[in-house]
């Protein structure tokens, strides 16, 4: 879905960046109670913590997460992350794909989200952060 500075937009509530409507400060979610970092680049296998709720396990009513090692994949000229074993099905995209995920403090670094996967669900794909996604993180910062 497109940005938008709607914030009853399906994207504003995506990506968690509008101001709360309860905070007295003024604070995004995100500086009352922290959210996960960015990275863009580097290989395409890394340890990866994928989240999501996929229809197929519990009607897409829990969070399911699944560990491994993600592998670069290709779609004609796209690169891709690729991962097998987690068996999520729809429901499951967007969610983010974390590299250095501590169980501890439920932080992460989004190096990647669920975008697809075949019907039998024998793996997902995740698009490949480039620096193109670099510079449309940066400059969509600078609007807030």
């Amino acid at each position: 879905c497109p940005l938008t500075s709607d914030p009853e937009s399906e994207s504003a509530q995506k990506i968690g960046r509008y101001p709360y409507s309860g905070s007295t400060s003024g604070d995004t979610v995100v500086n009352a109670v922290g959210g996960h970092g960015f990275r863009w680049g580097g290989g395409t296998g890394f340890d990866v913590s994928i989240f999501g709720y996929p229809t197929n396990l519990s009607g897409g009513q829990s969070m399911w997460a699944c560990w491994g090692s993600s592998q670069t994949g290709w779609n004609g000229l796209y690169k891709f992350n690729h991962i097998t074993g987690c068996d999520f099905g729809g429901g499951s995209s967007g969610g983010p794909w974390l590299d250095e995920y501590s169980n501890t403090t439920g932080l992460g670094y989004v190096r990647s989200v669920t975008s697809n996967g075949p019907a039998d669900n024998s793996y997902l794909r995740g698009p490949y952060f480039d620096s193109r996604v670099n510079d449309l993180f940066v400059a969509a910062n600078k609007d807030w």
